[in-house]
């Protein structure tokens, strides 16, 4: 297919002027170097797309851009194992936005999901298998294998069994590069059959028998090459894609990149890169020329006739790279010499001439310079992303239906349950705040799932559900904790208030007791002699520690626990209650909206 005959029908075409008349200005420079042929529009793409990092990092901004979430409908336990799959193992954003790259820069796409198979050589005499892993073989040509059999003596061509592989880490998904695929499309039924040409020099390491290669090539495909021909896939074996034009350019079954459709303009902005490395090589630094100065004759002739050229070549050329070294250093010339400085007249294409040329080139690919460069305001965000989804839908076709292709294969191979509905999320920025607002109140009012109003914040609700339970389990653990303590603590001093006994309770006739006033303490309490006077003294010196603090609190209970250990644990049981009874205090407070 010859791409110019689609796009500009050359010394043919009515838009030629007559002999004599203004040429048209539909035909400028570009329009005569457009490629003549797929491969020179591939050529020319591929290497626009390597060379050109604004282009390309706008380009790959706009398939990002659509590159959301999976979603489908399933069942939770399946959803999340399959969801697992696809972002864990698959890793399904990043291989989206290479097939999404393959779209947007070449103007098609061809990809497959690749799944394993384990393969095995089988005896023809004993019918012993054995996988082509294990031991030695060779290939013997024509989709055939040789090897000796380890049960039996027989050495010759074995027979080839491959059976599926269920190791999900070896599935993997193949992008057809252009160059190599032949598309056909039927003019009226539109069917698409896709053809592989398999590059030569695969070909040369099929029929050398290449180890690495043949052992994990189909066996059709071995074939293929034996027979030295193109590979015809299955229609479900390929899912392929084409970015469509308008009716009266019929490319095939081909798609036209969006860069050919503008590539007056690419041509406009390389012709400007190109002039400015021309003219910073050649016109922009002077070049510098010594020469000797003019001298009269003497007697003999002309004064340099007797002087050795190479000689004085050779020192000027010292004196330059010494003056490089050493920019400060002294030089001396044997002969006078005279400076000359040629070009350095040029004048390069400003940044602004640039930057509307890149402006252009992007604005008719559909990209927002604005978008490009985040300048777009918070104002202009709403409208003009809702305006960028309209302009691209044959991508958010595209990726659903890739997306669709890739987990259907996938979940029908594994045999896993194939879901409904498969397709990314669609796209929520700023201009979606509105409509998460009015999502989160249809859900408080139940006309709305969570899933589908918290979805677009990034939220599982039941995962959301199982942390909430998870907390509420732990508080009410630590509660129930808290309260045996209490109980324990209680059951404890009543006890021993039946008994009329109270720890640290000692002889009455005995020295007073600890608690008693400390030299440099703040706290000052009367003896105990009585287990009513001994419960008030442990009551009165909690309530006063409590609400010191923390430092001099510190200090005393050291002091106390020094003097006697059995108040000071007395004492410090009683602040735990204390505290205890205002932490109870204040959450029955904020229960009651106090």
């Amino acid at each position: 297919m010859a791409v110019t005959d689609t796009l500009f029908k050359g010394k043919d075409s009515s838009l030629n002027s007559a002999p004599g008349a203004y040429p048209s200005p539909f035909l400028d420079i570009g329009s005569f170097m457009l490629p003549g042929s797929l491969k020179e529009s591939l050529d020319l793409c591929t290497m626009f797309w390597l060379k050109h990092g604004v282009y390309r990092s706008a380009a790959e901004r706009i398939v990002r851009y659509f590159i959301t979430e999976a979603e489908f409908t399933q069942d939770e336990e399946a959803r999340k194992d399959l969801n697992e799959y696809l972002n864990l193992t698959f890793n399904v954003t990043k291989k989206a936005a290479a097939v999404g790259d393959d779209f947007l820069s070449c103007g098609l796409s061809a990809s497959s999901v690749i799944f394993p198979f384990n393969r095995f050589l089988r005896c023809p005499k004993c019918n012993s298998e054995r996988s082509i892993e294990s031991g030695d073989w060779a290939y013997a040509g024509n989709a055939k294998f040789s090897s000796s059999c380890g049960h039996c003596s027989y050495t010759g061509a074995m027979g080839v069994v491959d059976r599926k592989s269920f190791d999900k880490d070896r599935i993997h998904m193949q992008r057809w590069s252009p160059y190599d695929i032949t598309v056909k499309r039927h003019p009226w039924s539109g069917r698409t059959d896709i053809y592989w040409d398999i590059p030569a020099d695969v070909r040369q390491q099929i029929k050398s028998g290449d180890p690495f290669i043949v052992k994990d090539f189909p066996l059709e495909f071995l074939k293929t090459v034996e027979d030295d021909r193109v590979f015809k896939f299955n229609n479900d074996f390929v899912n392929y894609a084409s970015e469509d034009t308008i009716a009266s350019v019929d490319l095939k079954g081909y798609g036209l990149p969006r860069l050919m459709a503008n590539f007056a303009q690419a041509f406009y902005v390389q012709t400007l890169k190109k002039a400015n490395s021309c003219l910073a090589q050649d016109y922009m630094v002077p070049f510098r020329l010594l020469s000797p100065s003019k001298q009269p004759t003497d007697n003999q002739g002309p004064w340099m006739s007797g002087v050795d050229n190479e000689l004085i070549n050779s020192s000027v050329r010292d004196m330059v790279n010494n003056h490089r070294a050493n920019p400060t250093g002294w030089n001396f010339s044997p002969i006078p010499m005279n400076y000359q400085a040629m070009s350095g007249e040029g004048t390069m294409a400003t940044p602004e001439l640039l930057t509307q040329g890149v402006e252009e080139l992007l604005s008719g690919m559909g990209i927002a310079p604005e978008l490009f460069r985040g300048s777009m305001s918070v104002q202009a965000a709403p409208t003009a992303l809702r305006v960028l989804q309209q302009s691209w839908p044959d991508i958010t076709s595209f990726m659903n239906t890739w997306l669709k292709f890739i987990v259907t294969k996938t979940t029908k191979y594994m045999n896993w349950e194939t879901p409904e509905n498969i397709s990314f999320k669609k796209v929520t920025l700023a201009d979606d705040m509105e409509r998460r607002q009015l999502l989160l109140q249809l859900t408080s009012s139940g006309m709305v799932s969570k899933r589908t109003a918290f979805g677009v914040w990034g939220i599982d609700p039941k995962a959301e559900q199982e942390q909430i339970i998870n907390e509420m389990r732990s508080e009410q653990e630590a509660q129930m904790e808290f309260q045996k303590e209490q109980e324990d603590q209680a059951q404890v001093q009543g006890m021993m208030a039946q008994q009329g006994v109270m720890p640290g309770a000692g002889d009455p006739n005995a020295a007073p007791v600890a608690g008693a006033p400390v030299q440099g303490s703040p706290i000052s309490l009367g003896p105990a002699n009585t287990v009513t006077d001994k419960a008030q003294q442990v009551d009165q010196l909690a309530q006063q520690l409590v609400s010191m603090p923390h430092g001099p609190r510190m200090t005393e209970m050291k002091n106390l626990r020094e003097s006697d250990q059995e108040l000071h644990a007395l004492v410090k049981q009683r602040m735990e209650q204390i505290r205890g009874q205002a932490a109870n205090q204040g959450v029955q407070q904020l229960s009651g909206g106090a």
